[in-house]
């Protein structure tokens, strides 16, 4: 079924996805990975509460974070982690359950909220799910890029490519014609992503075949040439010698 979809075109050539699955589904990575993620969700759509003096203030404000958890575990918000948005999103929900009313005491009155300083006494000091906070370049990996950052991924992505487009067009047109059935299975898979490329290009695999066969055609020309001007050069040497 896979082969399948591979020939067919499911899996060409795609963007390069926003999170790695890097680890297996270790019970305590994921509850360390899910308790940073809630936090880092949690602070960025929760402002400071600047003023809680009034009953309403504190309603809203309440009424606010219970949001932000039914909000914070869904797949957009878990998917640049170093497990699957479905693992993320059963432990996120999970972990909010369980510790809802500790993170609310932790954000409800906060003016100035810190992700790195709750990260730290609620994942690292209290509950001990991790034992370090994200380092930086790791943090950097699980934030959504900047607009500098989002520019810079398209075009080295743009730049795949069409090294992708060059390397599988120059393989295509310098196909030999006896192939195993190993070689024609492969071929298979690469003209499926040669195929998409080149779609987006406004060409297909019919005008790659008739530029191989005009160029065939070009270079059988250019061996007759030489091999008649080959034959040329033989008579001539032959007529000298028969006159010497």
């Amino acid at each position: 079924v896979i082969l399948a979809l591979i020939c067919n075109g499911a899996f060409s050539f795609q963007p390069p996805p926003s999170f790695e699955h890097k680890m297996k589904n270790d019970p305590k990575k994921v509850n360390c990975e899910v308790c940073q993620a809630v936090i880092r969700q949690l602070t960025k759509y929760l402002k400071p509460a600047s003023d809680l003096s009034s009953v309403r203030a504190r309603q809203k404000r309440e009424s606010s974070l219970y949001a932000a958890f039914d909000e914070i575990c869904q797949t957009t918000h878990l998917n640049r982690y170093d497990f699957s948005p479905p693992v993320m999103i059963d432990a996120c929900r999970e972990f909010t359950e369980e510790h809802q009313e500790t993170l609310v005491k932790f954000f409800f009155t906060g003016e100035n909220i810190n992700e790195e300083a709750i990260r730290q006494q609620f994942c690292v000091d209290d509950l001990k799910s991790c034992t370090a906070v994200w380092t930086y370049e790791q943090e950097k990996t699980k934030r959504e890029p900047t607009p500098a950052e989002a520019e810079e991924d398209r075009l080295k992505f743009e730049e795949q490519k069409k090294e992708q487009l060059a390397e599988l067009t120059e393989k295509f047109l310098n196909r030999p014609q006896k192939r195993s059935d190993e070689d024609k299975q492969r071929d298979s898979m690469d003209d499926s992503t040669l195929e998409s490329l080149l779609k987006e290009k406004g060409r297909t695999l019919d005008d790659l075949r008739k530029q191989k066969a005009r160029s065939q055609k070009k270079l059988k020309e250019a061996e007759e040439k030489k091999e008649a001007e080959e034959k040329e050069e033989e008579k001539t040497e032959e007529k000298l010698h028969d006159e010497l």
